[in-house]
């Protein structure tokens, strides 16, 4: 089988597409499963980024009560995507 390079996400249904050829699904199943498991990986991140916006939201709202300003909020996300930046 063709191996095909490049991002994660675009990669993620050939993979699934090889883990059945490994259990000897039959192919238009393991394509199906493929499919099934994309959408659901696509579903899953959206949801995620949706709830990453009330978030922003939330701290905005948050910062502008406190101190009438976003500066606190501002500080909080730079330090939220330093510690995700060491994670990775």
């Amino acid at each position: 089988m063709e191996r095909k390079f490049g991002p994660q996400r675009a990669n993620f249904p050939q993979q699934q597409a090889d883990r059945g050829e490994s259990r000897r699904i039959p192919a238009a199943t393991a394509e199906a499963e493929s499919r099934r498991r994309s959408a659901a990986l696509i579903g899953l991140a959206g949801a995620i980024g949706a709830f990453g916006g009330v978030l922003v939201n939330l701290a905005f709202r948050q910062s502008f009560l406190a101190g009438g300003n976003g500066d606190a909020a501002y500080t909080g996300f730079l330090v939220a995507y330093a510690g995700c930046s060491a994670l990775t």
